[in-house]
């Protein structure tokens, strides 16, 4: 269970977790992609979903997950989140649970659940966060985004979460100023928190993201030979690990790069 999460909106992470969510699903593994943002949901924007029911039906008990889940490309489940309902920004612990292991039966179904949390610091998203194996934390090199990407590092490791940690720095200039981006944020938690903090990788500013969005598709989807994209089916490949069963020579990013193409 990977929880994509950051400490403040509009640093991509809704689009960081579709792309990968694609990516994996073209590796032939089975993926859900959970839209978290029980408040302000965008994921079903963002895949070109329109559907009846999201996971507030889940929430109420009226429906089961199992019943709202959508097919994307290549196969991805995807459940959408709420919109406009602020009573459920924030879930009770009890509702937490119910919603956890609903999540928790799916496990036995899929290889990989991605979990697109809602922005900030809620008990709801520290929640998912604590539950997943392991927590990607988008950041952008702007002082304001680093903040609070360590931010929710810090409550992470206060909250003493045992899986790995991994930045993931989005609209950088340049693979050197993601890299340096890291570095700075690594440098604090490793002196403040005593925690090793891993790197993701970088995704670099492009147009062709923002198009894409516009057109309600996924960019590995509308450029799946643009630089971006490519970065995404690397990033995918290093979180996602070796397929059992795939032939060494049948590599990752050949399986998705051939997909997609």
């Amino acid at each position: 269970v990977l929880a994509v999460t950051s400490g403040k909106g509009g640093v991509g992470k809704t689009n960081i977790a579709a792309n990968l969510a694609v990516c994996l699903a073209a590796s032939n593994r089975r993926v859900l992609l959970l839209d978290a943002d029980l408040s302000l949901g965008n994921l079903d924007l963002i895949m070109n979903i329109r559907s009846k029911y999201n996971i507030s039906h889940v929430i109420s008990g009226r429906k089961r997950i199992e019943e709202i889940i959508q097919v994307g490309p290549k196969g991805l489940q995807i459940v959408c989140g709420a919109s406009g309902l602020d009573r459920l920004a924030d879930l009770s612990e009890r509702e937490q649970r119910g919603l956890l292991e609903h999540l928790s039966r799916l496990q036995q179904e899929t290889d990989t659940i991605l979990i697109d949390t809602a922005a900030g610091i809620s008990s709801s998203v520290i929640g998912f966060c604590l539950a997943a194996d392991h927590v990607l934390v988008v950041t952008t090199p702007e002082a304001t985004a680093m903040t609070d990407a360590y931010g929710m590092i810090k409550i992470l490791v206060r909250k003493q979460y045992a899986g790995p940690i991994s930045l993931i720095v989005n609209m950088a200039r340049t693979l050197a100023e993601g890299k340096q981006t890291y570095h700075r944020i690594a440098d604090v938690a490793q002196r403040f928190l005593q925690t090793n903090l891993l790197y993701a990788g970088a995704l670099l500013k492009d147009e062709r993201l923002c198009t894409a969005v516009r057109s309600r598709t996924p960019v590995v989807l509308a450029y799946p030979k643009s630089q971006i994209s490519s970065s995404f089916i690397a990033m995918a490949a290093r979180l996602g690990g070796p397929r059992p069963g795939n032939s060494p020579g049948d590599s990752f990013f050949r399986r998705v790069a051939r997909w997609l193409n």
